[in-house]
C-alpha cells in the first residue's frame, strides 16, 4: 500500500484551516488546501500529470452559472472569495476522457443537493445517449459549507458513490486510492469508469468491516463463556457492548463526545480495568444520566435516553467484568480504520463508509459465527438472510405508493404519487419552485398537499421479522423524503421522531436483532442537527421481542383485567416520550404491575402476557399481539423478508408452536413464510398492502397450493417479481417479491421473471417498462409467462391431455438401499457367476441416471442383484454365492431404515401372531421398497426410460431388458413416438417453464411433474407445430428460448 503522506498532511491541514473562515483571505487559504487535497488525488489518478493549477491560479477557473438551468441552482454554491458576484464553481481538471470539477456548497450538504450537483453537467455515465465520445467521464469535488470535509463523488445512471475525506486518510480509502491509481492512464471512458466506479464499492469494505466486527464478538463471547457466563447472556452482552460503541463511534463523527482523549486514550493497557474503570462509568453514568444527576463530573458528554446505555441484569453492573487483556486494543485499531457517518446509504447515494444499514450486516456475520448444538449455522437455522438496500428501496416504494393509489382513490392522482416517490434526488432538486405544484396541476394546493400529508400521517406499517431493521429503516428513510417534498415546514428531526412514533413497528423473535432496529433507528434520529444529539425516544414498545405467529389468548379470565388495553395505551405513549430516569422507573413500574401480577389461578392469557418484558429484551415473548403492545388493531402496510424455514426441519417445535393455531396453510412440507403470509394477511386493514420477499418455492411446489389458495380466496396480488437467485449473498434459495392488497381478486396480477438483464439498480423503472398482466386461477402452479408465452402454453395445452390421464404406468428405478451390497461391477459378477453359475439368473445390467443422455445411454459395466421381496426364503439354498456376498454386508444393511421400521414407524415384534421374522418391511437380504416381480417384469417391456434431474429432457425408447436406479424413471403402455415428442424443443420449453421446480442448472423429472405433461391422442411429429397451430413467431421464440 502506498504511503500517501502528502494527502494525509492536507487532509489533516483542511480541518485545521476551516476553523477560520471570517475573512476572503482566510476562506481563500481554506479552498487552496482543499484544492490541494483534490489535486493530489488528481496525481494518484495519473501520477504523470502536469500542468495542474493550484492555490489563487485554480479559484481563476470558474464555471459560469449561465450553465445552470436556474437560479434557485447557483444559490446551492458559496460566493467565490476574490469575485464575490460568482459562485464558487470551478473546472478542476481535463483530459480527452475524464473532467473533474469542484463546488463549495453553501448549505448543509444533503444527498439531494449533491445528487443535483453531479448533474448539473452532463457526462458520459449518465445515461445511454451519453455513451459517446461528446461527452466525458465526471468525477466531482464539493467541499462543505464549513470546510472541514472534501467529498470526492463517482456517478452512474444517476446513482452516486461518495468518498469523504476530513481530519484523516483511513485505511479503506488507501485501499481504494490504490485500486484507482493511474486509472487516468486508460484509453477508453469505459474503462475509466468502470475502475473508479467498481473500486468505490462498498461490497469489500463490509467484507472486511463486518469480518472484524463478527471475530471480535466471537473472541469476547467465548471469553465469557469460559469465566462461567451463560451462553445466552453473554451472546447478548457481546452484542449490546459492540453496539454500544458502534453508535459512540457514530457520535465520535458528530463531535459530540467530551474528553475523548480520556474515554479513547490511544494507549489501553489492561481491558478489563478499562471497561470497569472508563467505559462503565460513560455508559450507566453519564450518557444514561441526566445532567443535573450525573456524578461522573462530565457535564458536557450528551444525556442519549432511549434505554441504549441502561444497565441490563446481564451487563452485570454491579460485578467486575473480566475481558481479554488487549480486548479493546484490538477492536478500536479495527474501528479505527473506517470512516464512519451516521447518514445511512440508499441505492442511488452510497458514502464509502460505514453507516447505521452496517449494523443490520453486522449482525448477519454475528450469526453466521454462531451454530446450534446440531452444528447448522443459526443463520440458516433460523431463515434469516439480510436483505439488500435496492430490495429494501423497491419494496417500500411500491408498498406506499399503493397505499396512497387507494386512498386517494382516482386514479387520475396516480401519475403525481409515481413523480412524488420516483423523481430522482437531483430531477427533484433542479426541478423549478412550482415542482411541488406540477405533481396534481388540477387541485388546489393549499387543501390538497395538506390531504396527503395527513394521509401519510395516518399511514401504520409493520414488519412482523424485522431482523436488524431494514424495512422499518427503509420505510423511514423514504417517508422522510416524502414529507421534505411536500411540506414547506419541514423538520427533518421532528419528522423522524413523529414517523418512529406513530408509523413504524417491529417484531422479531431474536433479541439481539431487535436491539439493533433500536440502535438504528436512535441512529437515524441524531442523523440531525449540528453538533448536538436530543434525548433519544424510549422504543421499548416500538421495536418488541415476541413471537410472531402465535396471537394472544382472546379468552379473558374471571380474574383477568378488563381495562388492560386502555392502560396500556397510556403506558406506552407516556414511556416513549419519557425523558428522566426517575419518570421511566415510574411508567416501568406501572407497567409491570399490570402484567407481573400471575399465580396458579392465571388464565393462559394472563400467562402469556407476563411473557412479555420490554425493558429486559433477554428473550421473545411467547405471543404477538398488536393492539396490546402497539396500540394498533390493524396496518395499512405489512412489509418484510420473513424466515425460510421449511416446517418439517422444526419437527416437534412446529407441531406443537404452530399446528394448533389452525393455519390454513400450514403443510407438513411446507415453510414459516406460509404461516407468515396468513397471519398478516389477516393483520392488514380492508385494502391495506402486504410485501414479502420470500424463496419463490410457493409459486410452483405441491405444498405451495394451499397458500396461493388462500392469495386468491382473500387478496388481489398486485405485483409479483420473481428474482430467482443471487439476491441474498448468504443465502442459496430463490426469491421472489408479491405485494398484493387485502381485497377481491377482479384485476390480473403484474408479473415479471428477472432475467440476465434485469437492472436491479433501477428496479421500478424495470419492472414498470417489461411486467405483464397475469390472471392466476386457485388449484394451478404460479408460472410468469410473457403474452406470447401464454399462447403458447394455451395451445399445448388446448390440444393435449396430461400423461397422468393416459392408460400408462410410471414407474421409478430400484432403491437398493445400501448400493454397496447391491450394486457390483464387472469383475464380482464374474466371481459370482464362477463360484455358482446360477447366480446370473438374478444378477443383470443397471443404469444410472448420469449414464442416460437423450435418446441413447452409456453402459458404466455396473450389475444389480435382483433381490426381491421375500427373496430370503430361498436366497441361501438357491443362489449361495450371491447370499456369501451379500452376508459380507449384514450389519449395514440391517441398519437401513426399511429393515428397521414399518412405514407408520413402528416395528413388528416376534410376539406378533403373524411375525415375519423380521422387525421392519422387509428382510435385511433384499432390496428397498419391497419390489415384487410384476414390478420387475416391467424391465423387460418396451419402455420409455429419463434420469430424475436434468438440464434438458432426455427420454429413451428401450425395447431390450435393462434395469436402472432410483435417479431413473421408466414408463410402459406409451406410443413409440412419444419420447421423440418428449424430447421436442417444444417440451423442452414448456416443462422448466411450467411445470418442473427449476434447480437453476437443471429441472426435476420427477414422475409428479413428468405426469402433468399435456400429450396429444395421436401426433405425427413431422407436423408438430402445425399440429399445435403454432405462428412463426412462436416457433422462433421456443427455438431461441431453448438455445440460450
Amino acid at each position: 500500500m502506498s504511503n500517501h503522506q502528502t494527502l494525509k498532511d492536507s487532509i489533516q491541514q483542511l480541518s485545521i484551516s476551516a476553523e477560520h473562515l471570517s475573512t476572503a483571505s482566510e476562506k481563500v487559504k481554506v479552498l487552496s488546501v482543499a484544492l490541494e487535497v483534490a489535486n493530489e488525488i488528481i496525481e494518484i489518478l495519473d501520477p504523470n500529470t502536469s500542468g495542474l493549477k493550484h492555490g489563487e491560479d485554480a479559484l481563476e477557473e470558474i464555471i459560469s452559472t449561465n450553465t445552470f438551468r436556474n437560479t434557485k441552482m447557483e444559490e446551492w454554491f458559496s460566493f467565490h472569495p476574490i469575485y464575490p458576484d460568482e459562485r464558487l464553481a470551478l473546472k478542476l481538471f481535463e483530459s480527452d476522457i475524464c473532467e473533474m470539477k469542484f463546488y463549495w456548497l453553501n448549505d448543509n450538504s444533503t444527498k439531494a443537493r449533491i445528487s443535483a450537483g453531479v448533474m448539473l453537467t452532463p457526462n458520459w455515465e449518465d445515461r445511454d445517449i451519453t455513451e459517446n465520445d461528446d461527452y466525458k467521464v465526471g468525477v466531482d469535488f464539493f467541499l462543505k459549507k464549513d470546510a472541514k470535509s472534501l467529498l470526492m463523488v463517482i456517478s452512474h445512471r444517476g446513482n452516486l458513490r461518495v468518498m469523504e475525506f476530513s481530519e484523516r486518510l483511513t485505511h479503506t480509502q488507501e485501499q481504494i486510492l490504490d485500486r484507482i491509481s493511474g486509472a487516468l492512464s486508460l484509453t477508453t471512458r469505459k474503462d475509466l469508469h468502470d475502475v473508479l466506479w467498481k473500486s468505490m464499492a462498498l461490497s469489500e469494505v463490509n467484507k472486511q468491516f463486518y469480518q472484524g466486527i463478527a471475530y471480535q464478538f466471537t473472541v469476547l463471547y467465548q471469553h465469557l463463556i469460559q469465566t462461567g457466563k451463560n451462553r445466552e447472556d453473554a451472546k447478548l452482552f457481546a452484542n449490546r457492548l459492540l453496539g454500544r460503541l458502534l453508535f459512540i463511534w457514530f457520535l465520535r463523527k458528530k463531535g459530540v463526545i467530551a474528553n475523548e482523549d480520556e474515554y479513547f486514550p490511544e494507549e489501553i493497557g489492561d481491558s478489563t480495568e478499562y471497561y470497569n474503570s472508563i467505559l462503565k462509568p460513560l455508559f450507566f453514568q453519564t450518557l444514561n444520566t441526566p445532567y443535573y444527576a450525573r456524578k461522573s463530573g462530565d457535564l458536557n458528554t450528551p444525556y442519549l435516553n432511549g434505554g441504549l446505555f441502561d444497565a441490563h441484569d446481564n451487563d452485570w453492573p454491579h460485578e467486575k467484568t473480566i475481558f481479554p487483556r488487549s480486548y479493546f486494543s484490538d477492536l478500536y485499531a479495527h474501528l479505527d480504520k473506517y470512516n464512519f457517518t451516521t447518514d445511512e446509504s440508499s441505492p442511488d447515494y452510497e458514502q464509502v463508509a460505514i453507516d447505521p444499514e452496517m449494523l443490520g450486516r453486522v449482525f448477519e456475520s454475528l450469526l453466521a459465527e454462531q451454530f446450534t448444538d446440531s452444528g447448522e449455522q443459526v443463520r440458516k437455522a433460523k431463515g434469516t438472510f439480510y436483505t439488500p438496500r435496492e430490495i429494501v428501496s423497491y419494496m417500500c416504494k411500491e408498498s406506499l405508493r399503493q397505499y396512497l393509489y387507494t386512498q386517494l382513490g382516482d386514479e387520475k392522482y396516480y401519475a403525481g404519487v409515481n413523480k412524488l416517490i420516483d423523481s430522482p434526488d437531483y430531477e427533484w432538486e433542479t426541478a423549478h419552485s412550482n415542482a411541488k405544484r406540477d405533481l396534481w396541476p388540477f387541485e388546489n394546493m393549499t387543501k390538497f398537499i395538506p390531504k396527503v400529508i395527513g394521509i401519510l400521517d395516518s399511514l401504520t406499517v409493520l414488519d412482523p421479522a424485522c431482523g436488524s431493521g431494514a424495512f422499518p429503516m427503509g420505510m423511514l428513510q423514504l417517508l422522510t423524503k416524502v414529507y421534505e417534498r411536500l411540506d414547506s415546514r419541514f423538520d427533518s428531526y421532528e419528522t423522524k421522531l413523529s414517523i418512529i412514533q406513530n408509523t413504524i413497528f417491529g417484531v422479531d423473535i431474536e433479541p439481539m436483532a431487535v436491539e439493533i432496529s433500536r440502535l438504528r433507528a436512535w441512529l437515524a434520529i441524531i442523523v440531525d442537527g449540528e453538533g448536538q444529539v436530543d434525548p433519544l425516544p424510549n422504543l421499548d414498545f416500538k421495536f418488541v421481542c415476541a413471537d410472531s405467529l402465535r396471537p394472544l389468548e382472546q379468552k379473558v379470565g374471571l380474574l383477568d383485567n378488563p381495562r388492560l388495553h386502555e392502560q396500556m395505551a397510556e403506558v406506552r405513549t407516556k414511556f416513549f416520550n419519557a425523558r428522566k430516569p426517575e419518570s421511566k422507573d415510574e411508567w416501568r413500574k406501572k407497567y409491570y404491575k399490570l402484567t407481573s401480577s400471575t399465580n396458579m389461578f392465571s388464565s393462559g392469557r394472563e400467562l402469556q402476557l407476563a411473557s412479555f418484558d420490554p425493558f429486559k429484551n433477554q428473550c421473545s415473548a411467547e405471543f404477538f399481539d398488536s393492539e396490546y403492545m402497539f396500540g394498533i388493531d390493524k396496518f395499512d402496510v405489512v412489509i418484510g423478508n420473513p424466515p425460510y424455514v421449511h416446517l418439517e426441519k422444526m419437527k416437534d417445535v412446529a407441531k406443537q408452536k404452530y399446528m394448533p393455531l389452525n393455519f390454513k396453510t400450514y403443510e407438513a412440507r411446507g415453510d414459516l413464510y406460509s404461516l407468515f403470509f396468513e397471519r398478516y394477511i389477516k393483520a392488514l386493514k380492508d385494502d391495506g398492502v402486504l410485501s414479502f420477499i420470500t424463496s419463490n418455492k410457493w409459486m410452483r411446489a405441491g405444498y405451495g397450493e394451499s397458500l396461493r389458495n388462500f392469495f386468491i380466496d382473500n387478496t388481489q396480488p398486485l405485483l409479483l417479481v420473481d428474482l430467482g437467485g443471487g439476491i441474498f449473498e448468504s443465502a442459496t434459495v430463490d426469491t421472489d417479491i408479491l405485494i398484493l392488497k387485502k381485497t377481491k381478486y377482479i384485476a390480473p396480477t403484474r408479473a415479471i421473471s428477472a432475467s440476465r438483464d434485469f437492472n436491479a439498480q433501477d428496479m421500478v423503472t424495470t419492472i414498470r417498462q417489461k411486467a405483464f398482466n397475469i390472471k392466476f386461477s386457485r388449484s394451478e402452479s404460479w408460472t410468469i409467462l410473457s403474452p406470447i408465452e401464454q399462447s403458447i402454453k394455451e395451445k399445448i395445452e388446448r390440444f393435449g391431455t396430461p400423461l397422468k390421464d393416459w392408460d400408462i404406468k410410471i414407474n421409478r428405478g430400484i432403491l437398493t438401499g445400501c448400493n454397496e451390497a447391491f450394486i457390483i461391477n464387472e469383475q464380482t459378477r464374474t466371481k459370482l457367476i464362477s463360484e455358482d453359475p446360477k447366480s446370473a439368473e438374478i444378477i443383470r445390467p443397471i443404469l444410472r441416471g448420469k449414464d442416460i443422455k437423450k435418446n441413447s445411454y452409456e453402459f458404466a459395466g455396473l450389475y444389480v442383484i435382483l433381490a426381491i421381496f421375500d427373496s430370503h426364503k430361498w436366497m441361501e439354498q438357491k443362489y449361495p454365492a450371491i447370499y456369501n456376498h451379500l452376508s459380507q454386508y449384514e450389519d449395514k444393511l440391517k441398519k437401513r431404515g426399511q429393515c428397521r421400521y414399518l412405514s407408520s414407524g413402528k416395528i413388528h415384534h416376534s410376539s406378533d401372531h403373524n411375525y415375519p421374522g423380521y422387525p421392519g418391511m422387509h428382510h435385511w437380504l433384499e432390496l428397498d421398497n419391497n419390489p415384487r416381480q410384476k414390478y420387475m417384469d416391467d424391465f423387460n417391456k418396451q419402455k420409455i426410460i429419463w434420469s430424475d434431474i436434468s438440464t434438458e429432457p432426455n427420454f429413451i425408447l428401450v425395447n431390450e431388458e435393462i434395469y436402472f436406479n432410483n435417479t431413473c424413471y421408466m414408463m410402459t403402455g406409451a406410443p413409440d413416438w412419444l419420447a421423440e415428442y418428449l424430447n421436442s424443443d417444444l417440451i423442452s420449453w414448456y416443462f422448466p417453464k411450467v411445470i418442473a421446480t427449476d434447480l437453476g442448472s437443471g429441472s426435476r423429472y420427477f414422475k409428479q411433474f413428468v405426469e402433468l405433461i399435456p400429450v396429444p391422442s395421436n401426433l405425427d411429429m413431422s407436423n408438430l407445430y402445425q399440429f399445435f397451430l403454432l405462428t412463426d413467431d412462436e416457433i422462433k421464440f421456443i427455438s431461441s428460448s431453448v438455445r440460450e
